[in-house]
């Protein structure tokens, strides 16, 4: 991002700011161990981090829970083997990552 450049479409530079600043979260996001088992963390370098939710591949949501910390250990045993998407929240953005669960 170059706050010299002027841009004649506002629409256009506030996509390419909020696209900016996506690609650092999801860049700075730690997820593991992948494949999990009982436990999960999750830690984001340059966010905090205010809700984690883990969706089937069916769309459910199967797990829901507000943290508002950088680092979160979060107990995943009561989900059982397979694959998940794992949706983390900021105030800002989300990142979006494949969870297996072995």
């Amino acid at each position: 991002y170059d706050a010299s450049v002027t841009c004649s479409d506002a629409n256009a530079c506030i996509t390419l700011i909020s696209t900016g600043i996506n690609e650092v979260i999801d860049a700075s996001t730690e997820i593991y161990p992948n494949p999990a088992n009982n436990y999960l963390n999750i830690v984001s370098n340059s966010i905090g981090i205010n809700t984690i939710s883990i969706y089937n591949l069916h769309g459910q949501e199967v797990l829901n829970t507000e943290v508002n910390a950088s680092e979160v250990k979060l107990n995943i045993s009561t989900l059982k083997k397979g694959i998940y998407i794992i949706n983390i929240t900021s105030n800002d953005a989300s990142v979006k990552r494949k969870l297996t669960i072995e």
